[in-house]
Order: C-alpha cells, then sequence, then structure tokens
C-alpha cells in the first residue's frame, strides 16, 4: 500500500485492488551503507517486530550470494560488514531488549535520532521512494495512467502476486537493478561498483562468520532441562562432557540455552561459570538450518506417520529430499514475512517433536551439502581506476585512520591479569 501511494499510483486503483492490498500488508527492515549507497540487507515482516530488525542486522553481517542466486539475479549480492554504528527511528522494532542485546553483543553503536526528523535518517528514507518505482512493472495486476493506454486490460483479474514473490521480486530489484543503477550520491556510479570499489581501497572490516560467534550473538533463548541424552532440542540431542559435569553438580535441573536457527551444530549453555557450546550427537554438520529440521519432520508426520517415529535415518532421508527438490534453497534464502520467535519455536516443538529424540544408528544416511557458496567475485579480476567513491566519504574515511593510529600509538600495554581456572569455551555475555 505505501508503495502505490508513494508512486501516485493508489488513488486509482479500482476498489477490490484497495481490498486485496490493504489485506496484505508488508513492513521491511532495511540497512543500507552510507558510503556506498549499497543495501546490506532486506527483510519483511507482516508487523513491526524485533525478530525482523534482528534478522536484518545479521543480514548485514552475514553471506548473501545464496539469495541473490535464489532469485535468479544475475549480479550477486556481495555485501557485507561489520557495523561499528547503527542508525534507525525510534519504532518498537528496534527499542526493545532483543535488537539492544544483539548491539552489545556485537559490540555496534545503536543511534536513534529523534522522531519526526527524516532528515535524520536520508539515506533509508529515501531508499523506498527509490525502489518504489523500479519494481512497480513489475506487478501482474498494474494500472494505467489512462484509459487509453489501459484499453481492454482488467487489473482485477489479475490480482495473483502472492506476498513471497513480491518479496523475490523486491530482492531481484535490489541486486540487478538497484544496485547497477547510476546514483546521483556517488557521481553517477553505482552502488554495486562503489561497493567493489570501497572493499579494494579501504581498510572494510569483515564479520567474523564463526559459528560460535554467530551463535552467540544472535542464538534465541529457551529454557531446558538434561536428561539421559543430554539437553534435547527440536528432537536434537546435545550433549559434552561440561555438559555432563553440570548435570552431576546440580541434577536435572532447568538450564538457559541459546540455539542459531541458522546452524543446528551446536548450541550454548549457561553453565555455572557462564555460557559455554555443546555440539550435537547425531552427526549434524554446519549450516542446517531451523526451518528445513521443522519442515522435514512435518512432511514425514504428513506423508510417512509411521516412519516419522522410526528414527533420524528417515529425517536424514527427507531432508535430502529438500536439498534435491530445492526447498531447502527457499528456506535458507528466507524470503518470507513470517518471523518466528522463541514462543513460536515451542508451539512447533510440542506439536511435531514431542518426546522423540533423535538416535544416530548404522543405517542413518550422510546429509546432503547442497549448500555451497559461489566464488567470491572480489578475490578475482580487478576493477578500474576511476573513482567510484565521493571526495567527501574518502577524507572521511581517511581521518578515521589517522585518529586510529593515534590512539594506538598513545596506548601503553596494560598488564594482563592471570585468569581463573574456567572452560577453554566459556564467554561472558555483555
Amino acid at each position: 500500500m505505501t508503495l502505490f501511494v508513494e508512486t501516485g499510483m493508489w488513488d486509482i486503483l479500482p476498489p477490490s485492488y484497495k481490498e486485496a492490498v490493504v489485506g496484505k500488508r508488508i513492513w521491511f527492515v532495511a540497512a543500507i551503507d552510507v558510503a556506498t549507497r549499497y543495501i546490506l540487507a532486506f527483510r519483511a515482516s507482516v508487523n513491526p517486530n524485533a525478530v525482523s530488525a534482528a534478522a536484518a542486522i545479521r543480514m548485514i553481517m552475514s553471506e548473501k550470494r545464496h539469495i541473490s542466486d535464489f532469485v535468479g539475479a544475475e549480479t550477486p549480492w556481495i555485501g557485507m560488514v561489520q557495523p561499528r554504528n547503527i542508525f534507525s527511528d525510534n519504532g518498537k522494532e528496534f527499542a526493545n531488549a532483543l535488537v539492544e542485546g544483539i548491539m552489545r553483543a556485537a559490540k555496534i553503536t545503536f543511534n536513534r535520532p529523534q522522531a519526526g526528523n527524516p532528515k535524520a535518517r536520508p539515506f533509508i528514507e529515501s531508499l523506498f521512494h527509490s525502489i518504489g518505482p523500479l519494481i512497480a512493472s513489475f506487478f501482474d495486476g498494474r494500472t494505467f495512467g489512462s484509459i487509453a493506454e489501459k484499453g481492454d486490460y482488467n487489473p482485477e483479474h489479475r490480482i495473483s502476486l502472492q506476498v513471497d514473490e513480491m518479496i523475490q521480486l523486491f530482492t531481484l530489484a535490489i541486486c540487478d537493478i538497484y544496485h547497477n543503477k547510476p546514483h546521483s550520491g556517488l557521481g553517477g556510479a553505482s552502488p554495486h561498483n562503489a561497493w567493489v570499489r570501497a572493499t579494494q581501497e579501504h581498510d572494510i572490516e569483515f564479520p567474523s562468520q564463526d559459528p560460535e560467534f554467530m551463535l552467540h550473538v544472535f542464538g534465541t533463548k529457551f529454557k531446558r532441562r538434561i536428561g539421559q541424552y543430554g539437553i534435547p532440542f527440536m528432537g536434537i540431542p546435545y550433549a559434552n562432557e561440561e555438559l555432563h559435569r553440570q548435570r552431576t553438580k546440580f541434577g536435572q535441573m532447568e538450564f538457559e540455552i541459546k540455539v542459531d536457527p541458522e546452524n543446528l551444530e551446536h548450541i550454548a549453555v549457561r553453565g555455572d561459570k557462564g555460557w559455554f557450546v555443546v555440539e550435537n550427537k547425531v552427526g549434524i554438520a554446519r549450516n542446517l538450518t531451523l526451518a528445513e529440521w521443522i519442515v522435514a519432520r512435518a512432511d514425514l508426520r504428513t506423508q510417512h506417520a509411521a516412519e516419522a517415529e522410526a528414527g533420524l535415518a528417515a529425517m536424514y532421508r527427507t531432508i535430502n529430499r529438500l536439498a534435491e527438490s530445492g526447498r531447502a534453497a527457499a528456506l535458507r534464502a528466507n524470503l518470507t514475512p513470517r518471523n518466528m520467535t522463541a514462543e513460536h519455536y515451542e508451539a512447533l516443538e510440542a506439536e511435531l517433536f514431542g518426546a522423540w529424540v533423535a538416535v544416530k544408528a548404522a543405517d542413518t544416511p550422510t546429509l546432503t551439502q547442497a549448500f555451497a557458496l559461489p566464488a567470491d567475485p572480489l578475490r578475482e579480476g580487478s576493477v578500474s581506476d576511476s573513482r567510484l567513491i565521493p571526495e567527501f566519504h574518502v577524507e572521511r574515511e581517511r581521518d578515521a585512520r589517522k585518529k586510529k593510529r593515534a590512539a594506538a600509538v598513545d596506548q601503553t600495554p596494560t598488564e594482563t591479569p592471570t585468569p581463573t581456572e574456567t572452560t577453554d569455551n566459556y564467554y561472558e555475555e555483555y
């Protein structure tokens, strides 16, 4: 609805079309790099919430080429960075404990300029005005400027665009149109070329892709008891010696855990000395997502009710089928406005898994590793010598480097205290 209003098309839409659009209002959380105007995150939700904002922050710091591949974009979505300053509006999706906790854990300075002043956020405020007209022509069921232009086309009979399809169109437009379109704020350069130039000319701080770091920063918290299989989550048992020590010391008490929905390889558990990492005991490797695990279980219970209770082998066969059919790629891209909270996961766990716990057996197949990142274009080839970053940003970067060097010279080494005895993978939460 906002897109049609801002592009001046809302008043000429037929009543039936307005009703269809109003019934599916979608909110977007986007992040843009000020220096290059490159879009680093774009997430949708059916209502503004902390989960979608947290997902957008993770998207800034994550590899996104699998998303551009999924939507069929010719230009890969290569931008990711470790942000040090994020500016947002004062919406409830940003002003909450979840988002502020992620900012502290990732050591990001969070700024929320005063409300009612869009000029305090000029780059993101103008972004949607740019993207709207870019994708309007893709909509099946569009309107026209005059009766003569419309002809015998009946837009009321063409209202068939699903929300997920619309989000895919937005993503495609970002990668192949917006990122390649000359931008006045870049002196006529495109955001894609400006980003490539910036990463080659400046010391860009790329985020750590260490799975344990992502787990600690973006993990969703639950409470679980230790049982004979360790700590089960969604039927997956997690256990190690440190967890066994906690059970011996405290018994089957309730422990706080963190789960990374993007990687089920391990969880974090809060013990008596802080958080520590516990790996799964059924051979789940890196990058199996919680969405794939849940969909595989739902498919089994729907189509093979008896096999669903048989063991882990059936689950792995179903996950492999998801990868072969392309559904796994869709789940990994996560181009949907439905963002899951801890409460949603709790309900799904009770409905789909119950007391079932996976046990690895001799006939358990190997999971297909269908998810592999393509070659990094920034590690190959070259970029022309023409300067694509405005001098204003170049000067800011130069001044920042000078201040950083001066601060490093002024600092004197401090004596490192002797660490207390602790488990190697413990860490303290900010």
